[in-house]
């Protein structure tokens, strides 16, 4: 079966040239045509079909039999007498359109080669298999002949000798008899006489004897996903993925990376919606400089010899708008390199995002701080900072943090929450715990809590709150919430409230006070304290910085990045950098309002 494989990271800096030109059409649904001629004919099936079924697939045609060379055990026999109703070797599955009863197997799967028998007097025909694309890198068996399919393209065409040219592990030439066609009336597959003249062609099987060192041979280009998968199905996430194209050869290669627009799905065959093409961002993975872009229709680039190009994509959370759960975007990518190479992958990713993505809700999470600079300044000088910047702290420390997102979009930073949990009545379910069948309301004062739990006898209320903050009304911030967002917030410590650093409640030389004859009255500011102000930055990161791209609900239920904060109106200016994480713990997007 078709596998991944693991390379190393090396990452050479290639130049980009992007184009924006008319494609013809292909898809994450795309209709494999396979010309089919009396007699045998070598199939490599490049599709997931929609309906794998053979009864399904080769109704109403002239199929009498399809052989499935599955690799199973020791030794193995190529050749295939039709005389006989069962193929001779363990190796082979087999079923027959007229005896269903006796076929070992009855759905075709992508990237496997098959033999395929069209009755002797039928006119040659063209069977059209819709089905998903998905990666069929190839895994040989060494030192034997394989039956299997070339990832090049079925227009433009390759000789056999410069297809293998890039790999030292098959001896390809005229003298040897390593490949062999299957065609055609005759029993038995036909010798490649002359390799270097005759061209393969994609979607067709050949046997092809393997080197005793061949494992995962494909041609001058290979592709894999990271995660392994044999598509980019982000689901419900816009967590990144990674393509990784590598260079097989030891000579600087051209590859072109075509982003293409979805087939229809097939008719009435249960499969989601198609929204349209899959939105996409990318950028190459180790590329510090630059940010994401969105991913054009053409992108062509140079890999160097014996190197390889990895690039993240995810989806664009800017665009996924109007997406509905039960739909999903769907397009496929097609990496081609001259006429060695074409292999295609579908892409897609759910409908339900749009909503997903809404960052509407209470968020809670913290932040942790792992540097702090402190400028050296005097009474009337300007802040001069250390070139070098914040210096790493011997532990971090961590305070709660808390902000809402309303329906509108805008972020607010908030000091305190107020849940307020009740038991629906209008549910039926006989349940008593209060942990179901709920309501939901978000409250940002004491009042209003004291109100609710007065109206609503059975309410639980929890106090969620962030001692590192003054209380305050929530605050509203600049910028927008998630992704590769920023967001800013200005915290005022007034010199008389009662968490100004330079005020102690219990300390009357930090009071703020001062007593005439015991009569305290209240001091103006610079006395006895100073109004401290947080100017506060919140830059939101397209990947989670802990887990990367296994995080597949990185923004959508958590989200984070990098804080930075300047704290001004003490002795000394101070920076702090650090990093944040929040979790979605509630829809709710209005205060007061309810969630059930």
């Amino acid at each position: 079966m078709p596998t991944a494989f693991l390379w190393g990271r090396l990452f050479s800096s290639v130049q980009i040239v992007l184009f924006l030109t008319s494609l013809p059409l292909a898809a994450q649904w795309f209709t494999q045509e396979i010309p089919l001629s009396p007699g045998w004919n070598g199939v490599q099936l490049c599709v997931q079909p929609a309906q794998d079924e053979c009864a399904v697939l080769f109704s109403n045609t002239a199929v009498e039999k399809v052989y499935w060379w599955h690799r199973t055990g020791a030794g193995m026999e190529f050749d295939l007498d039709p005389r006989d109703p069962l193929p001779r070797s363990a190796d082979w599955n087999y079923w027959f359109s007229t005896n269903a009863a006796i076929s070992s197997f009855g759905s075709l799967v992508a990237g496997e080669s098959y033999s395929i028998r069209v009755a002797d007097n039928a006119a040659p025909f063209v069977l059209r298999i819709t089905g998903k694309p998905v990666l069929n890198t190839i895994r040989w068996i060494p030192g034997e002949p394989n039956l299997v399919g070339l990832p090049i393209s079925t227009n433009w065409q390759i000789s056999f000798s410069e297809f293998f040219s890039f790999s030292s592990d098959f001896s390809i030439n005229s003298s040897t008899a390593t490949i062999f066609r299957i065609s055609g009336l005759t029993d038995s597959p036909q010798r490649v006489w002359t390799p270097a003249t005759e061209l393969a062609r994609g979607g067709v099987a050949y046997w092809i004897t393997a080197g005793k060192n061949a494992r995962d041979y494909s041609g001058a280009i290979q592709v894999e996903t990271a995660p392994s998968s044999r598509m980019l199905d982000f689901g419900d996430s816009v967590s990144p993925r990674s393509l990784i194209i590598r260079n097989r050869s030891s000579a600087s290669r051209t590859v072109r990376i075509e982003h293409l627009a979805s087939e229809n799905p097939p008719v009435s065959s249960g499969f989601p919606a198609l929204m349209g093409k899959t939105p996409l961002i990318y950028k190459p993975l180790g590329d510090l400089s630059g940010g994401y872009q969105s991913l054009p229709s053409l992108l062509v680039t140079n890999v160097p010899g014996l190197s390889q190009l990895e690039l993240s994509l995810a989806p664009d959370s800017q665009a996924l708008a109007g997406g509905v759960p039960g739909s999903t975007w769907q397009s496929v990518i097609r990496i081609t390199s001259g006429t060695a190479s074409d292999i295609q992958l579908g892409v897609s990713c759910d409908g339900s995002l749009s909503s997903q993505l809404d960052p509407a809700g209470l968020w809670v999470g913290s932040v942790s701080v792992t540097h702090v600079e402190r400028a050296p300044t005097r009474i009337g000088a300007d802040n001069v900072w250390k070139d070098d910047g914040p210096v790493s702290v011997s532990e971090p420390y961590t305070f709660r943090l808390l902000m809402h997102v309303d329906a509108a979009g805008t972020p607010r930073l908030l000091q305190r929450a107020l849940l307020a949990y009740r038991h629906d009545a209008s549910e039926t379910d006989t349940t008593a715990s209060l942990s179901t069948n709920g309501i939901l309301t978000i409250l940002i004062d004491e009042k209003d809590a004291t109100a609710y739990a007065a109206q609503h006898s059975n309410a639980r209320i929890v106090r969620v709150s962030s001692t590192c903050f003054p209380i305050m009304d929530p605050l509203p911030m600049s910028g927008t919430f998630g992704s590769s967002n920023t967001l800013s917030a200005l915290v005022t410590l007034p010199y008389n409230d009662p968490v100004n650093p330079f005020v102690h409640r219990y300390h009357p030389q930090h009071d703020n006070l001062r007593y005439d004859n015991g009569v305290a009255t209240n001091q103006e500011e610079g006395v006895e304290s100073y109004t401290v102000t947080r100017d506060m930055s919140f830059n939101f990161a397209l990947l989670d910085p802990v887990r990367g791209i296994a995080n597949r609900q990185w923004g959508v239920t958590e989200s984070g990045g990098v804080f930075e904060e300047t704290v001004a109106g003490l002795n000394k200016t101070i920076r702090i950098k650090g990093t944040f994480k929040l979790e979605r713990v509630s829809r709710v997007s209005e205060f007061g309002a309810m969630e059930q």
